[in-house]
């Protein structure tokens, strides 16, 4: 199994742990077992924000200035933010 899918797996098993405890009302427990996938989202989607200006155009990792790699980028950002913020909410709002 590569480094990559056993992270996968990890936030998973974090995520839906998380999930499952917040469902039966267990909200110690699912924080604590959302704890891991939080930090795992949170830390991907800021290092992606603080990278963010490599993918414009003409810049370090879009040396063609490729319009479609920054809206690429932009959009890959959103939806590691949409993931966090959904993450936070079934893990500490209940």
């Amino acid at each position: 199994m590569t480094k990559r899918k056993l992270a996968y797996a990890f936030f998973m098993i974090s995520y839906v742990g998380a999930l499952a405890a917040s469902l039966a009302d267990l909200n110690l427990v699912g924080m604590v077992l959302g704890a891991p996938a939080l930090v795992i989202s949170g830390w991907t989607f800021l290092g992606h924000f603080v990278t963010l200006d490599d993918d414009l155009p003409g810049e370090w990792s879009n040396p063609e200035g490729s319009r479609k790699i920054w809206y690429l980028s932009l959009g890959e950002l959103g939806l590691k933010a949409v993931i966090f913020l959904a993450l936070l909410m079934v893990v500490y709002l209940p």
